[in-house]
């Protein structure tokens, strides 16, 4: 259903949010003396000058007043009396208005207001008492929610008051276009952090170079508000994150990458020992260790329920039978080799390191290597599908060819697009049924190491070893905010959700970019 935007009819506002779209705010994260992180806008000149009402934050607009709210009157008693002339102009001592709409039935007006959007909906409010109880009506903001974020109304029914849950998600886009977030460092590891993976809405788990997977629990808005007692007796606050398992390692080298299941039950680790390790989450034990390659495993990745895929230093992919895993742990001793622990398909056609990978669907994973290409694998078959390289026109072939290597790759399934970004500092969209290269985003001064993908699949956040983040809006196809100086070095990984960002590297911490810090807000 298409909504209609009344705003140049109630309001005197317009105009867009930023003055130009092509420059990004760059977001500074300064660290304070007192420990604390605050951040600052290094480029306020590239927001919008004008007071645009639709930057303005919903709850002050709901109680701001208006002078240019629309007169919906209408005369009485135009119909039951002869006017002395045509064109006399009645005045409001002597006449009286009357809203039509005030004679409709409720479920009629219900309907009409329905397809107004927002911020139409707030302006009307402030027109009457009448219509003030109308546009407050839980069932209009609850529609209005689920079709706006695109959340199914049986995910949100339990919520009392809607139209504070649908603030509370404005807020949270509103901060995600001005860069407004609250920072904390996690600190735990010795050493660099090379992987994270998310284990639900409110816990992550983090492989490093100390061989160590450390299990970390976000605590939600209303469990923060709750108070802790220490030894001595004091009350304290609780703190946001905490970790709750810490777990060493049957690798021999560093954890370098972890794929978690979609029923939360398994994960899959890689190391530069050369190994693979499936992991019971349950218990944090091992299950089974996958051997097969020659060097140090770069990612490793789920394709539906039947296969694991490894990708390696070594130039290979190999493919390994996903069998169903005793429910509890039996030690690595007591495992033999088995058929579920022998390669499928060793796939080869990469000329340099397979640095990381992505699942497009059930059937195929996507591939990308330090020769600078990607390629499309039938998992099934062990067939090479499509082999993705491009070398603009308007690129040096020499420098083309030192500074061509991928280092990561993220797979749309639903809109058939890959993500690909490398040395060159470029991210590249491509078409997966045609193999083009649709567009190269420049903004980045290093590698691109690292990239995720919102579930909505219209913002794309990457990592580099330029030390900064960049949100990038893919609908518009550039980039809205780059965060400076968050990390000391470089960055190897980071997780995207809805309300959070989350990026690890070389300097042993973990950085939780928070948009919805405060927010009482659906789970991620």
């Amino acid at each position: 259903m298409t909504r209609m935007n009344l705003s140049i009819l109630f309001t005197p506002y317009g105009g867009p949010v930023f003055e130009d779209e092509t420059v990004p705010t760059y977001i500074a994260i300064v660290n304070k003396k007192d420990g604390t992180t605050t951040t600052k806008c290094l480029n306020p000149s590239s927001r919008s000058s004008s007071a645009s009402m639709s930057a303005r934050p919903l709850k002050k607009r709901l109680i701001s007043p208006s002078a240019f709210l629309p007169k919906f009157r209408l005369q009485t008693g135009v119909y039951g009396r002869r006017r002395s002339s045509t064109n006399s102009k009645l005045s409001d001592s002597s006449d009286t208005y009357k809203d039509l709409n005030y004679y409709l039935p409720l479920e009629i007006m219900q309907g009409i207001v329905s397809y107004l959007d927002h911020s139409s909906l707030l302006t009307l409010s402030r027109t009457s008492r009448y219509y003030y109880r109308l546009c407050h009506d839980d069932h209009i903001w609850l529609n209005l929610f689920a079709q706006h974020f695109h959340t199914p109304s049986a995910r949100i029914s339990l919520q009392r008051n809607h139209m504070t849950l649908y603030r509370n998600h404005h807020t949270l886009t509103r901060r995600w276009l001005d860069g407004q977030v609250a920072t904390q460092y996690l600190h735990g590891h010795q050493d660099s952090v090379y992987c994270l993976a998310r284990l639900g809405p409110h816990q992550i788990i983090s492989g490093s170079r100390d061989r160590t997977l450390k299990i970390w629990q976000f605590r939600t808005e209303q469990q923060q508000q709750r108070y802790a007692v220490d030894g001595a007796g004091n009350r304290k606050k609780m703190d946001p994150v905490k970790v709750i398992t810490t777990k060493k390692t049957a690798h021999e080298g560093s954890v370098l990458c972890l794929r978690v299941s979609k029923d939360n039950t398994t994960m899959l680790s890689g190391s530069s020992d050369a190994t693979c390790i499936l992991w019971c989450l349950r218990t944090m034990e091992p299950l089974r260790t996958l051997r097969g390659h020659s060097h140090g495993v770069l990612d490793v990745c789920m394709v539906g329920d039947d296969y694991y895929v490894s990708a390696s230093r070594d130039h290979t992919l190999c493919v390994w039978n996903a069998q169903p895993v005793p429910s509890s742990a039996e030690g690595l001793s007591g495992l033999q080799q088995s058929a579920s622990e022998k390669v499928v398909y060793r796939l080869l056609g990469h000329l340099g390191p397979v640095n990381a990978l992505d699942a497009y669907g059930d059937d195929h994973v996507v591939s990308a290597s330090g020769d600078g290409t990607l390629k499309l694998w039938n998992i099934r078959s062990g067939e090479c599908v499509r082999t993705f390289k491009d070398i603009s026109n308007n690129e040096d072939a020499e420098e083309a060819t030192n500074h061509q290597g991928l280092a990561c790759v993220k797979c749309d399934t639903k809109r058939g697009l890959l993500y690909s970004g490398g040395q060159n500092g470029k991210l590249k969209i491509w078409d997966v049924s045609s193999g083009l290269c649709l567009a190269s985003l420049t903004g980045h001064h290093g590698l691109i190491r690292t990239m995720d993908l919102m579930e909505d699949g219209n913002i794309l956040v990457t990592g580099s070893y330029d030390k900064t983040i960049r949100v990038w809006d893919l609908k518009k196809r550039c980039c809205r905010l780059s965060f400076q100086s968050g990390h000391s070095s470089w960055i190897f990984n980071l997780l995207v959700s809805r309300s959070r960002i989350i990026s690890a590297g070389q300097d042993k911490q973990i950085m939780m970019l928070d948009f919805g810090k405060g927010l009482s807000i659906l789970d991620d």
